[in-house]
């Protein structure tokens, strides 16, 4: 009974092994389609390739990029381009347009018309300063990761240098809305005060002496709202200059992305024109497939038919790349 037992393990055992064997056997059944001279023909082809393709690419992007090659059986070529301090494509944020998000703004400044305020109208005015400072605040933040994200390889020295001292400047006028905002709550505070001492005040006393220190009272706290009001257009000048600067950074930034994959992309069509049809170690059924590296990948497959066709002046490169079957992922 015991070995009725371990009977479903040896025959699963069984088959385990005998379809490793069938495994083993259709590989180097596979294997033996593709001979040394044929593996030695296409290991040729792909380092001339590569060759050429290194040195275009470097004199693109003024950088050492790199281009890795494999052949895949029955597919064809497959040739990774990726830069090295170059340009690096963000190729899923390209076909979007920049779009910066707008901070809400702050209510209209209450106007002092009474001496007497109830807790609503102090509260209203105190939301209203809260609600100008996090407004211009959060601009102000969304403009400092707008310049933090953006790619600054593919800018030149001097370029680099002069986005350095932008953002550097960007961050102390960030400092400077910190400090007026934390102003403006000190001058909530006071008003918040000075409306709740003056309710105090008309309360115990309702002579006819006060009705003078009353009305300088409200005059002070007109000003004090007048001046709640510049302060919080202030903060939302400057927050909005913040945020059409890193805009404009970053459309130049994206405008220097479709450009450079432009011309990456018609780099590779002419090379692949000129010199595609001249790899004969290729079948005629495979192709040539190029993958961009990017945050996203982007791959272009020619067929070998079209790729003779441009070799022989049939089709142009720009047609050839049109032809290709282009993908990201």
């Amino acid at each position: 009974m015991a070995l009725l037992s371990f009977k479903p393990y040896f025959k699963k055992a069984t088959w385990l092994l005998s379809a490793l064997a069938a495994a083993t056997v259709s590989s180097t059944a596979w294997s033996a389609n593709l001979s040394d001279t044929q593996v030695e023909r296409l290991t040729r082809d792909m380092k001339i390739m590569r060759t050429i393709l290194d040195t275009s690419l470097a004199a693109q992007t003024n950088s050492r990029p790199r281009v890795e090659s494999v052949y895949l059986a029955r597919q064809g070529m497959l040739f990774t381009i990726e830069t090295r301090g170059g340009f690096h494509f963000d190729f899923e944020h390209l076909s979007k347009p920049v779009v910066v998000p707008i901070a809400p703004k702050p209510p209209k400044a209450p106007v002092v018309t009474e001496i007497y305020f109830s807790e609503e109208k102090i509260e209203q005015i105190e939301e209203y300063a809260m609600q100008a400072a996090e407004s211009a605040m959060e601009m102000a933040e969304v403009s400092l990761e707008f310049m933090s994200d953006v790619d600054w390889s593919s800018y030149s020295s001097a370029e680099r240098s002069e986005q350095m001292a932008e953002q550097t400047q960007l961050r102390r006028e960030k400092r400077e809305l910190e400090r007026e905002a934390r102003k403006l709550e000190r001058q909530v505070r006071e008003i918040e005060r000075m409306l709740r001492d003056s309710q105090f005040e008309q309360e115990l006393e309702n002579s006819e002496s006060n009705e003078k220190l009353s009305e300088k009272l409200k005059a002070k706290l007109s000003g004090y709202t007048e001046s709640l009001s510049e302060v919080a257009e202030k903060l939302q000048v400057n927050a909005t200059k913040l945020q059409e600067r890193a805009k404009k950074v970053k459309e130049e930034q994206e405008k220097k992305q479709k450009q450079r994959l432009l011309e990456t992309e018609i780099l590779i069509s002419e090379t692949v024109c000129d010199f595609g049809s001249g790899l004969r170690s290729l079948p005629d059924n495979e192709h040539i497939s190029f993958q961009i590296e990017g945050r996203v990948n982007k791959l272009y497959v020619f067929d070998k038919e079209n790729i003779t066709a441009c070799g022989q002046g049939d089709i142009t490169a720009k047609k050839l790349l049109e032809s290709s079957t282009k993908y990201s992922m």
